[in-house]
């Protein structure tokens, strides 16, 4: 069974971003969908997820839209790449369940439904944007080792990394040595608190 990840009415660059709901595996096709991309990844029973697709409400800023929420007020140090910081942006219909998981605190329970997209760009000191890494809640069964979860890494515009295996996007298990630890939060570190908007 070949799975895509639709966008319903999420098709053209002006109106790509005004749904504010997750990503959805289930709707049926319109016609309009983006075309399958030669870095498509099929994970468990078939289930496939399309890079160019995943990535199509992140391209050029769009995850700055009304359809994620900035998760951060501040950039925080990142923990990965020494002298970066992150700022965070979360699919709005995840939000509320995501911001219940704290770095410092494990064993939230909180588990994202499909679709949510974590986006964290990875700034330096002036703000400027280097590099943005995306985790996406696939279907059921994509990726059972690590919470369905699929990621990539982009550069500012969107456009997905490569390196001498290929194109940074799909299972990545290079990243799975950071995140297993975090099964009890849906594999998900958060954001510290002290770095979270004022109304968290």
């Amino acid at each position: 069974m070949t799975l895509s990840l639709l966008l319903g009415p999420c098709v053209t660059a002006c109106d790509a971003f005004n749904a504010p709901d997750a990503l959805s595996f289930d709707r049926p096709p319109t016609g309009n969908e983006p075309t399958t991309s030669e870095t498509g990844d099929a994970g468990a029973g078939g289930a496939e997820i399309d890079t160019d697709t995943a990535l199509a409400p992140i391209v050029d800023g769009g995850f700055r839209s009304g359809a994620f929420t900035h998760a951060t007020h501040t950039p925080y140090p990142s923990s990965a790449a020494p002298g970066s910081f992150v700022d965070e942006w979360v699919s709005s219909a995840s939000y509320a369940e995501y911001s219940r998981i704290q770095p410092d605190a494990g064993g939230s329970g909180v588990v994202l439904p499909p679709g949510s997209i974590v986006i964290r760009a990875v700034v330096d000191s002036n703000d400027d944007v280097s590099k943005l890494t995306i985790m996406l809640k696939g279907p059921a069964g994509y990726n059972p080792a690590l919470g369905d979860w699929w990621f990539a890494a982009t550069d500012p515009s969107g456009n997905p990394l490569e390196d001498d295996a290929g194109v940074l996007a799909g299972r990545l298990t290079g990243c799975y040595s950071c995140h297993l630890p975090r099964s009890g939060d849906d594999f998900l570190f958060g954001v510290p608190l002290d770095d979270r908007p004022p109304s968290d």
